[in-house]
């Protein structure tokens, strides 16, 4: 019984406070992926395109804020840098809900991705210190499903709400939900030190990002985890044209990100395949040959909106599997900052995806884009090869 309490009191990371993060995480990064659902009946409202306000200003400060939060949590706390983010979502997302201009809108947006960006770097690099060595591996994993599903989450709440809500509604909803998971963190976390923390300035542990950002084994890291959701957002994106035949559009391409949600269950096989393969980093390169397996054979399932909803499935359980798996290398990486490699995990995977959209305006065929597509997760595949072979 000792025993059991003394190490209760050093990972104070509890199966409850874990089912707290996966409910924060969806709502929290749901708020991303509420702009799409959003798009058309905000242009309406303002007589404007909304998309640069509601997703684009977001996402670019969505980007930034990885590499704020992870070292501003190392110097104060993990738990009262996420209560002073997830306050300030709070704030933000309800001023969203009171814009009178578009403009208005886009700074409010704004403010709600940096704020937003505290969420995933902190709780990860918290799971890193606090989960019992024996449940990280899960705890990581469900935490990375959770990411996944809230963009299928964001966009189907913020839909269902909108066909009763007018759209500053939707917000409102969201204050409020927002606001109640700020108050059950604030009673049902427990924080803990940092492990192995330094004792340095703020300005140093800025430094420390950057500087750990450029060593090999992080850059060799980042080759393959840039890939993921390069590949998992231009999958979606490139497919637009294709779905025309199908009756396609917005609804068509939700309707497939939901039918790939299976797969992004592949998370909760990390730990057993860590453990048979001998390590994370070989279940983050074998991620990356699925999803490449799965790109190569799209191509052949064009026609069929099925067998396309199959091939999507599947490479999402390639994504699934490298996810939380280059999560925990970024976190062997930097033992004595892991809120620091957490936000430069954060930090490569957002700018990943947003590269990712960006590929598909290329001018080539569905079919030559998903192969080099496949060529992208093979470099990625590549890069942690070279990984683990430079590994002891």
């Amino acid at each position: 019984m000792t025993r059991s309490r003394t190490q209760a009191a050093q990972y104070p990371a509890t199966p409850q406070l874990l089912g707290l993060c996966v409910v924060a995480a969806l709502l929290v990064v749901g708020q991303l992926y509420a702009a799409l659902p959003l798009r058309g009946p905000v242009s309406d409202a303002f007589g404007a395109d909304a998309t640069f306000a509601l997703a684009t200003v977001f996402g670019v400060w969505y980007a930034a804020g990885f590499l704020l939060w992870g070292p501003l949590s190392e110097q104060f706390g993990r738990k009262r840098m996420l209560l002073t983010g997830l306050t300030l979502l709070v704030a933000a997302t309800a001023a969203c809900a009171f814009a009178p201009t578009l403009l208005a809108l886009g700074v409010a947006r704004g403010v709600q991705g940096l704020a937003a960006a505290c969420f995933a770097p902190i709780v990860l690099a918290y799971l890193s210190d606090a989960a019992p060595p024996q449940r990280r591996p899960l705890a990581i994993s469900v935490m990375a499903t959770s990411f996944l599903l809230a963009g299928v989450f964001g966009q189907l709440t913020a839909a269902a709400l909108l066909t009763r809500l007018a759209w500053p509604g939707v917000f409102g909803v969201s204050t409020a939900l927002l606001a109640a998971t700020v108050v059950a963190i604030a009673l049902g976390m427990r924080d803990v030190p940092p492990a192995h923390r330094l004792e340095t300035s703020l300005a140093r542990r800025f430094r420390d990002s950057l500087a750990l950002l450029a060593t090999p084994r992080v850059l060799l890291i980042s080759g393959g985890h840039v890939t993921l959701m390069c590949v998992f957002t231009a999958f979606y994106a490139a497919l637009a044209p294709v779905l025309e035949p199908h009756g396609g559009g917005e609804t068509a391409m939700l309707w497939l990100r939901v039918a790939a949600v299976p797969g992004m269950f592949a998370t909760l096989l990390v730990g057993p395949l860590a453990a048979r393969l001998g390590g994370v980093g070989r279940v983050a390169r074998l991620g990356c040959l699925v999803s490449a397996a799965a790109l190569l054979a799209a191509p052949l399932a064009l026609a069929s909106l099925p067998l396309l909803a199959i091939a999507g499935c599947a490479m999402c359980a390639g994504v699934a599997l490298s996810l939380p798996s280059g999560v925990m290398l970024y976190g062997d990486a930097s033992p004595h900052a892991r809120g620091i490699g957490m936000a430069l995990n954060g930090f490569v995977l957002f700018l990943g995806a947003s590269l990712g959209p960006l590929t598909a305006l290329l001018p080539v065929p569905a079919t030559a884009l998903l192969c080099g597509l496949a060529g992208i997760s093979l470099l990625g595949a590549a890069s942690l090869t070279v990984l683990l072979r430079r590994t002891p």
